[in-house]
């Protein structure tokens, strides 16, 4: 929760007081949310005479004569591509090993201790470890998944609304 000298910490915001509220209360939230806001950020910004949609790092842009990270003919995937860069740019936060007991592999992520088994899987393909780390990346920050969320468009955003209302209000009425 926000310190009181910063204000209220659910005003100016989308979502419902509720559904905050209840987002707020949910113990196993801390891990994924602590990341700063240090790689990137990405901006995203319309090029001239139509010729798409430029990624730029923090403080570069088209208007000083940058020349973008991308280009995308439409927003929505120059969208995602800023938010998929940060990921790309992070030490992997999961690793692959075999299990010493099964026919699984563990799943593990670096700690203070070494490397800490935080799951277990038993069908594996790369790509989904790939796949992990960048959702992971998403997850950490407020701004990826707001980046995110406005790629997937109003639809989308008018459905997550409606499922976190049903999962996190609804049971506690």
């Amino acid at each position: 929760m926000i310190d009181p000298p910063l204000g209220d910490p659910y005003r100016d915001n989308v979502f419902p007081r509720r559904v905050l509220e209840a987002l707020a209360s949910q113990d196993d939230e801390a891990p994924l949310s602590t990341e700063p806001d240090e790689s990137g950020p990405w901006y995203v910004y319309a090029m001239a005479e139509g010729k798409g949609w430029g990624v730029f790092r923090e403080g570069d842009g088209p208007a000083v004569g940058d020349h973008p990270a991308a280009l995308f003919q439409d927003r929505a995937r120059a969208l995602l591509f800023s938010v998929a860069l940060p990921a790309a740019g992070r030490e992997p936060s999961f690793g692959v090993r075999d299990a010493s007991s099964s026919s699984s592999r563990e799943v593990f992520s670096p700690s203070t201790e070494g490397l800490a088994p935080i799951g277990e899987i038993w069908h594996l393909e790369d790509r989904s470890i790939e796949a992990l780390r960048v959702l992971d990346a998403v997850a950490r920050s407020p701004r990826l998944l707001a980046d995110l969320l406005e790629a997937a468009g109003s639809a989308a955003i008018l459905r997550v609304g409606r499922l976190l209302f049903r999962r996190l209000v609804l049971p506690r009425l």
